[in-house]
C-alpha cells in the first residue's frame, strides 16, 4: 500500500478511536439495546413510592422549638461559628471568641426601622457581654411566629429534650457516615449494627444534634463514635432520626441473605450476583434509576453520588463501580 493508502486508514483510525471515545460514556450510561430511551426515576420519586409512615419517622416528631414569645429569661443557645459575631449590631471584645460558648436570652425590644416602623430586637448576654439581634420581624410579626433560629447557634432547650428521649437506648445504625465525637472529622462506618447512645451534644448549625455512641461487638474499633442529625419536618431537616438509625435488627427481615453476604453489607460493599435489596442495603437507595433490556433480559442501572454505579441484568448485579 503507497504512503497516501497508509495516510487514509490511519485517519480512519483515529477518526474510530475518536468516536469510540465519544460513544463510551453513552454506551455506559444505557448499558442497553434494543430501545432508543428508557424510563428514569429520580430519588423523590422513589421516596414518593414508599408513602408509609414508619416508627423511626414519627420518632422525636414531639420536640418542636419553643415559639419566641415563650422564650424566658435565661434560655441557652450553644453558638456553632464564631461568624455569630455578624448578626450583632453591637460590637463587642469577646464576640470573636464566641464558637463554643453559650449565650442566654434576655428579653426582646423594640428598635426604630428605616421604614418609620419599629423591629423587634432580641438581648443576648455573654458574661458581662451584652449582644443585640435584629431578627427582621417587627414586634407583632414576632408574637405570631411559631418559631425562631438564632442562626450559628444550638437551641439547648431542643438539644436537652433529645438526648432526654435517646440517651442509653440501642438502635441500629444505617449509615455509614461516622464522626469523631470531638472534631467532627468523617470516619467510614458500618451498617446495620447496634449502637448503644452515649451522650447527644450540640452538634453544627446546620446539624444541631451530635449523637455519640459506643458501637457493637461488630464493629472491630469499638470507640465512641458519632453521627450528625437534625429532626422537623421543613427543607433543612435533611438527617432526621429514620435516616439514620432503626428500632430493629434489619438482619432478622433478610434471613435468606446469607451471612457472608451480610457482612459485605455492614461493609458497604457490594459483589456480583447480590440482588437488588442486599444491594440497597449495601449502598442505600440510589439517586436514579434507569430501566432498560438487553439480549439477556431486563436490566437496570443504579446511579449513585461520586461516579459509583450498578447495573442488574434480571434482578441480579452483573457489573458495578464502587
Amino acid at each position: 500500500m503507497n504512503n497516501r493508502g497508509n495516510i487514509a486508514v490511519r485517519r480512519m483510525r483515529r477518526a474510530q478511536y475518536v468516536l469510540a471515545a465519544i460513544l463510551a460514556p453513552v454506551l455506559l450510561q444505557s448499558c442497553f439495546t434494543g430501545i432508543e430511551s428508557t424510563p428514569r426515576i429520580g430519588e423523590s420519586e422513589l421516596r414518593r413510592q414508599h408513602v408509609t409512615t414508619t416508627p423511626e419517622q414519627k420518632f422525636l416528631s414531639d420536640v418542636v422549638p419553643q415559639a419566641p414569645a415563650q422564650w424566658s429569661r435565661g434560655k441557652e443557645f450553644h453558638v456553632t461559628d464564631s461568624r455569630i459575631r455578624l448578626i450583632f449590631t453591637t460590637a463587642s471584645t469577646g464576640t470573636d471568641s464566641l464558637a463554643g460558648e453559650v449565650i442566654r436570652f434576655c428579653r426582646f425590644d423594640t428598635v426604630p426601622a428605616v421604614d418609620s416602623h419599629e423591629a423587634a430586637e432580641a438581648i443576648f448576654t455573654h458574661g458581662s457581654d451584652t449582644l443585640r439581634w435584629r431578627p427582621g420581624f417587627d414586634i407583632a410579626e414576632l408574637a405570631g411566629r411559631s418559631r425562631l433560629d438564632v442562626p450559628f447557634t444550638v437551641d439547648m432547650d431542643l438539644l436537652a429534650q433529645v438526648k432526654a428521649q435517646m440517651l442509653g437506648h440501642t438502635y441500629y445504625i444505617t449509615t455509614p457516615l461516622w464522626y469523631d465525637p470531638q472534631s467532627l472529622q468523617a470516619v467510614n462506618g458500618l451498617r446495620h449494627i447496634p449502637v448503644e447512645i452515649t451522650d447527644v451534644r450540640a452538634g453544627t448549625a446546620d446539624m444541631p444534634f451530635n449523637v455519640v455512641f459506643s458501637p457493637g461487638s461488630e464493629a472491630a474499633d469499638t470507640t465512641s463514635r458519632s453521627v450528625l442529625m437534625t429532626i422537623g419536618s421543613d427543607r433543612l431537616a435533611t438527617r432526621n432520626f429514620h435516616r439514620l438509625f432503626a428500632f430493629e435488627n434489619p438482619r432478622r427481615r433478610y434471613l435468606s441473605i446469607t451471612d457472608e453476604v451480610w457482612k459485605l453489607i455492614i461493609h458497604s460493599k457490594v459483589r456480583q450476583g447480590m440482588t437488588r435489596d442486599e444491594c440497597r442495603l449495601a449502598l442505600g437507595a440510589p439517586l436514579q434509576i434507569v430501566y432498560g433490556n438487553n439480549t439477556a433480559g431486563t436490566a437496570e442501572r443504579w446511579s449513585y453520588p461520586d461516579g459509583v454505579y450498578l447495573i442488574f441484568d434480571d434482578g441480579l448485579l452483573s457489573r458495578f463501580r464502587q
